[in-house]
């Protein structure tokens, strides 16, 4: 009736992906990524969070990729330095994610449903991130790692075994929850049906 209501969830497509593709054939480099609108206050500070993080890890061991639409000068004056990449807009962000090892999104602002979450999970990338992050979304909090402070960020990058096979990887059924609750074919049906 009209005194009712649904409260629609944000969602994500789900890309098909072929088994047969393998994921960053560079074993020896683990390349790190965040990525968001870089004109937004809470992806600045996060990005320049995770590059100060970045320059206390093993050298050589890791790149750090930084993506999103109008990066400011403090962002890209970050490509200057040895491992981090910033790629400002990318046309086809899925093409550049899946040769991304773990999502990392140091987010301590701007708690609401982050999709760049919801984008990882779909193409299976681990993830690590804050529990205000986390809270907005708890049917995949399970599937996260959750750092609140720099040591928990590097700890769990430090751990990450990038020679792990990704479809053996826990986050594999947080694909599962996506499609049943964050995905957008579903959520157009639901909203087609009312």
């Amino acid at each position: 009736g009209k005194d009712s209501f649904d409260i629609v969830p944000n969602g994500v497509a789900i890309p098909e992906r072929s088994a047969n593709l393998i994921r960053n054939s560079d074993k020896k480099i683990i390349n790190l990524a965040f990525w968001g609108n870089m004109s937004y206050y809470p992806n600045v500070k996060a990005a320049l969070y995770l590059a100060d993080l970045y320059s206390d890890l093993e050298k050589g061991k890791y790149k750090l990729h930084i993506i999103g639409a109008q990066p400011n000068k403090k962002i890209q004056a970050l490509n200057s330095r040895d491992g981090i990449i910033i790629h400002g807009y990318v046309e086809n962000l899925n093409s550049l994610l899946f040769n991304m090892d773990l999502a990392v999104f140091p987010i301590f602002d701007g708690s609401g449903l982050q999709n760049k979450v919801l984008e990882a999970f779909a193409l299976n990338i681990p993830v690590i991130t804050t529990n205000i992050v986390l809270d907005s979304m708890p049917r995949l909090k399970q599937y996260a790692m959750a750092a609140n402070n720099k040591e928990g960020f590097r700890y769990y990058i430090e751990s990450f075994d990038a020679c792990k096979d990704f479809t053996e990887h826990e986050n594999g059924s947080a694909v599962q929850v996506l499609r049943e609750h964050y995905n957008w074919d579903l959520i157009n049906t639901i909203i087609g049906s009312k």
